[in-house]
């Protein structure tokens, strides 16, 4: 009889729980991470290359980040580092293209060529952590999430007229699933993993019972993504777009992020364009993330 009373107390909690967050609008600047919280960084990985014109990966294109997560003044510092194995012809097949039916309807087709890569998480002073070897769609990412929002923001979408529903819907699953590419490095890897679960929200005792564990989702918003501008030495990254994400736990709001995203040519296509992103927890202000790209170099 005691677990009879108790249930009704936990589906109130629930449902207080359950209140809508209001995503805030994105952010059109990102602050810049000073290199001197990374003194590692150097020993990793430094420099920029101008992008490249041919859009297939060759082996040893390379990216590093900054990630640095602040939890109630407890700061952490790490590096993610990025290097392609192996040369991938994503020119010879389209990441995606509309197919018409013949009763005269559209559906979409998408398919990628996978590149592997090796991803190196370090400490801020240069120490290896963790490294694994992951499958990317190449194809996706060397697209990157640009074409994605320049077809469901308004002010682009005049520009270029309107376009298909069907072309919509094959950028959306383009841009959506560069996103998830991406959040599988760190689904993969143990030590980003960690990090990734102390700033989301955790579930409620409710909702872990109900969906037997944790179960996070992925939302973009393309057509709420804003021009932004990027910080140093990212700012010659023109025509960057904040776009608006939210991470969702057994379906309640857990994350909150803003991502900047450039063009994704080479060596920028390992990140699909993705050069910077803030995070922030929908409920504690006292839990931020940054994360910053602060090298960037072409294989070969």
């Amino acid at each position: 009889m005691k677990h009879l009373t108790v249930l009704p107390a936990l589906c109130v909690l629930a449902a207080c729980a359950a209140v809508p967050i209001e995503q805030p609008a994105p952010a059109s600047s990102f602050a810049r991470l000073p290199l001197d919280e990374f003194p590692g960084a150097l020993k990793v990985l430094s420099g920029f290359d101008e992008r490249a014109v041919a859009p297939d990966w060759v082996p040893h294109d390379q990216v590093l980040f900054a990630l640095r997560l602040d939890k109630a003044g407890d700061v952490k510092r790490w590096l993610l580092h990025l290097d392609a194995q192996a040369e991938v012809p994503v020119s010879s097949m389209s990441p995606g293209s509309t197919v018409a039916n013949p009763d005269g309807s559209a559906s979409v087709s998408m398919q990628s060529l996978s590149g592997v890569t090796v991803v190196k998480v370090f400490e801020a002073d240069g120490v290896l952590l963790d490294e694994t070897t992951v499958a990317l769609p190449a194809s996706y990412l060397s697209q990157g999430l640009l074409p994605s929002i320049r077809a469901h923001t308004v002010d682009e979408a005049q520009d270029r007229g309107t376009i298909e529903a069907a072309e919509a819907l094959r950028l959306w699953m383009q841009g959506y699933f560069t996103m998830e590419a991406l959040l599988s490095v760190v689904r993969e890897n143990d030590v980003l993993a960690s990090y990734f679960w102390q700033v989301v929200e955790t579930p409620g005792v409710w909702s872990v019972i109900t969906h037997l564990g944790a179960s996070p989702s992925v939302h973009l918003s393309f057509e709420k993504s804003v021009a932004a501008s990027a910080p140093e030495p990212l700012r010659s990254d023109a025509g960057a777009f904040s776009v608006p994400l939210r991470v969702d736990v057994n379906g309640t709001a857990a994350l909150f992020v803003d991502l900047l995203a450039g063009e994704a040519s080479r060596p920028y296509a390992l990140c699909g364009g993705i050069v910077a992103a803030t995070a922030r927890h929908p409920t504690r202000r006292d839990v931020k993330f940054s994360m910053q790209l602060i090298a960037a170099r072409r294989g070969r």
